[in-house]
């Protein structure tokens, strides 16, 4: 497997391996099994990018946003060596 593919498969893989929950009916439920690594990574990321103090404006939450998860790929990227 490339190292690529590693980092791919990484990025849905779950944060917290459990058994999968089952949302709906027989017929049209899904298997549920939580946030993905990579989400995981991205929150705690943001705790850096985080000023309370700019509750209100979209761009900055945008780009913030953005930020944490191009360091939370760096993170899987690392990860994967």
């Amino acid at each position: 497997m490339t190292r690529e593919k590693i980092i791919q498969v990484m990025k849905t893989e779950p944060a917290f391996p459990v058994v999968g929950h089952w949302y709906g009916d027989k017929l049209g439920g899904q298997l549920f099994h939580g946030m993905t690594l990579r989400d995981y990574f991205a929150a705690q990321a943001m705790m850096h990018f985080c000023d309370f103090g700019a509750l209100s404006d979209d761009e900055y939450f945008e780009q913030n946003a953005l930020a944490a998860y191009k360091m939370a790929d760096t993170m899987l990227k690392v990860r994967a060596v």
